[in-house]
C-alpha cells in the first residue's frame, strides 16, 4: 500500500448520489481493476474532455478549435 500512496500522493474525497460507489465497484470489476484505478481514470478522461490534460504535476489548458476560432 505505500507503493501507491507514494505514486499517487494527492488524496480526494467527494460526495456523491445514492448508489454510485455501488455503480464504480462493478464498473471496476468489469474492467478487472480496483475502483481507485476506475475512478482516477474515469476523473482523468472528464478533465481532458474539459480541456485540461495533467501531466507530471502540471495542468495544460487546451484550448478546443471552435474556441481558438470563437465560436
Amino acid at each position: 500500500m505505500q507503493g501507491v500512496a507514494a505514486h499517487f500522493p494527492d488524496r480526494l474525497r467527494l460526495r456523491g448520489p445514492r448508489g454510485l460507489r455501488t455503480a464504480i465497484e462493478m464498473a471496476a470489476a468489469a474492467q478487472n481493476t480496483t475502483p481507485s484505478e476506475w475512478s482516477r481514470r474515469a476523473l482523468l478522461q472528464g478533465l481532458q474532455a474539459d480541456g485540461l490534460h495533467l501531466r507530471n504535476g502540471q495542468i495544460a489548458v487546451v484550448r478546443s478549435h471552435d474556441a481558438k476560432q470563437g465560436g
